[in-house]
């Protein structure tokens, strides 16, 4: 459907160019050109409706596309989930033996940053379009202007010269009132065109807001999701302690010459920081 109206425009586009010069000739010619102008303002009051149209359509194609964002959203929590659990993957397995496996409760926070996230981005790609379909108009009538001018100068050189027929000052005189009429047209298109520039600007600068909260979530529930795995370990190394220390006691071997904590162990205890490996 969005195609056919298209077509519509591009059709009645055409149509109108087809009628301008039409007018044009018949203005150099001293034709009659009151009937032309008639249907090309009916032609434009339906290219404008055509235009609305394909607009309505867009912007219901977009609604869809919204629609859509809810199912990126679970999707994008769903990675986040996985990357919060593979993260502690290596030690579930050191814990599998006698240590149930931990439940990971975070999921709801992660999917309420993961739909913020999709929304955003759906509002982003919304703002764009919009800005695009402005921009796009207002460069099509100045473009218009464009030519319009060219025309203005040709027969401003030809009169010059005297290569003009009797119809080059009406015609001269309507190209001036298209050109008003256009630039009218262009500057109010182009105010629009501007005026959507800082909705892209904030719409984007909220996207990166909700993925920097959506990544500090992440990164906070993958850190305390560790932590419980920490603190499973830790209990599970004083068990094998207290076992150790008591065969090293039956053998007459005390725990400290069985088992030195590690200086990560160490500095982690008298310091609250765990140093960094080194690399090569």
């Amino acid at each position: 459907m969005s195609n056919a109206q298209e077509s519509i425009v591009k059709d009645l586009e055409a149509r109108q160019t087809e009628i301008q010069e039409s007018i044009q000739n018949a203005v150099r010619s001293g034709g009659e050109s009151m009937k032309l102008r008639h249907e090309l303002k009916s032609v434009q009051q339906q290219l404008q409706n055509a235009r609305n149209d394909v607009a309505t359509m867009r912007a219901h194609g977009r609604q869809l596309a919204a629609r859509t964002s809810a199912q990126i959203g679970d999707e994008l929590a769903g990675d986040a989930v996985d990357r919060i659990s593979g993260a502690s993957v290596q030690f579930g397995e050191i814990l599998a033996a006698g240590i149930p496996a931990l439940n990971f409760s975070g999921s709801a926070a992660v999917a309420a940053a993961a739909h913020n996230v999709a929304a955003a981005r759906q509002r982003v790609a919304d703002a764009e379009a919009i800005h695009t379909d402005a921009t796009a108009e207002a460069d099509k009538l100045a473009t218009r202007k464009a030519e319009i001018e060219t025309r203005r100068a040709e027969i401003g050189r030809q009169r010059i010269s005297g290569e003009t027929g009797e119809g080059s000052a009406a015609e001269l005189y309507a190209l001036g009132e298209d050109s008003r009429t256009i630039s009218e047209l262009h500057a109010a298109a182009k105010v629009v065109a501007d005026g959507l520039v800082q909705p892209v600007h904030e719409a984007r600068i909220a996207l990166r807001g909700h993925e920097k909260h959506g990544s500090t979530v992440e990164f906070r529930l993958q850190a305390e999701h560790l932590a419980s795995h920490a603190r499973a370990l830790d209990a599970a190394l004083v068990e094998c302690l207290r076992a150790t220390q008591a065969a090293g006691m039956k053998a007459g071997v005390g725990i400290g010459a069985l088992f030195q904590t590690s200086l990560d162990m160490r500095t982690f205890i008298s310091t609250g920081a765990i140093p960094q490996p080194f690399r090569r």
